[in-house]
């Protein structure tokens, strides 16, 4: 009896059971623990994917406040992530050394099995019995749990070198992402200066032209007012000319009605003085004084049938602003 408690006590000892009842329930509560703790590693992952792949570089346009944002993210995945690795590792090593240990105690248990089996004590027997379907209980739910933990520890060196090389792959992505960003900032630096300098010179061509405009019209109008003065002077000239024009040609036409008049006078003394001879003359003497009448209305007729024809042409030009408005001729015919 002192013996199976000695050995009862440490192996209580060793795994801090109260009883033999609750063993069970400890190793279901350490097999549920290490699932949870993986079930929360690979609930990480995808997450951590998902915010890598999204720091991706997804169009041509260039966004310096975006590019810092996914370097943050970036930096802080990782830092997550390597925190996470650690524990995962850490909680590996104490599954490992719980396993070894476990293994030992069993090998410890298996020998003073056999040493008590060797004694022969069959009044020890069926106790030892009980205990060791106990403990092949247990050494069983430990060989599923070492089992589990291996395949853990596969997983987890699996997941470990595929977060690896997708580190590996993201870090050639940022490498390549920063390349872009670098070249495309110093191609938008190069555009927006030579933009600047078009800008500039645009500018000063339009003050150049500006002023050029400005000089212009004021040519323009001081050619324009020059314009007016000389329609209107050239208006008042011409006003002026026809006035003379017309003056003389009525003083001309004056002249020509008093011509006129003193031939009707001389045409009608004349045509008196020839009907008085034509009367006084007799008829035996008809040679001479009819030859003498006939050469004196010959003579005279010219002045009396002779006219002389003037036309009077009177033009009126109406003008407004350089351009010519209305035209008017008026035709007077007159008989010298």
């Amino acid at each position: 009896m002192s013996t199976r408690s000695v050995s009862l006590s440490s192996y209580r000892r060793m795994f801090c059971v109260p009883g033999t009842g609750s063993r069970p329930s400890s190793t279901r509560s350490y097999v549920t623990t290490s699932t949870r703790t993986y079930s929360l590693g690979s609930a990480m992952r995808p997450s951590t994917s998902r915010s890598l792949y999204a720091s991706s570089p997804g169009g041509d346009s260039v966004d310096f406040s975006l590019a810092d944002a996914i370097n943050t993210k970036f930096k802080n995945t990782r830092t997550n992530e390597k925190v996470e690795l650690q524990e995962l590792n850490d909680l590996f090593t104490n599954y490992i050394d719980k396993v070894h240990f476990l293994e030992q105690q069993n090998k410890i248990l298996l020998a003073e099995l056999e040493q008590l089996k060797g004694q022969g004590k069959s009044c020890l027997w069926d106790l030892y019995e009980e205990e060791m379907r106990e403990l092949r209980w247990q050494v069983d739910q430990f060989t599923n749990d070492k089992a589990c933990v291996e395949m853990e520890r596969n997983n987890l060196a699996e997941g470990i070198m595929r977060l690896l090389e997708k580190q590996q792959e993201e870090m050639l992505q940022r490498e390549e992402a920063e390349t872009d960003l670098s070249e495309a900032a110093n191609r938008n630096n190069d555009a927006l200066r030579q933009a600047k300098q078009e800008s500039n010179e645009y500018r000063r061509q339009v003050q150049s032209l500006t002023c050029e405009v400005d000089a212009l019209k004021g040519t323009n109008e001081s050619l324009e007012h020059q314009m007016r003065e000389m329609e209107e002077n050239c208006a008042v000239k011409a006003i002026q000319n026809m006035k003379e024009e017309m003056a003389r040609h009525l003083r001309e036409y004056q002249d020509l009605l008093n011509v006129k008049m003193a031939l009707n006078i001389e045409i009608a003394t004349y045509r008196k003085l020839l009907e008085g001879e034509e009367s006084r003359i007799a008829l035996p003497l008809p040679n001479f004084s009819s030859l003498y009448l006939r050469e004196t209305i010959l003579d005279s007729l010219p002045l009396v049938d002779t006219h002389s024809k003037r036309t009077l042409l009177i033009k009126t030009v109406e003008t407004r602003d350089g351009q010519v408005i209305n035209k008017t001729s008026q035709h007077h015919d007159d008989l010298e």
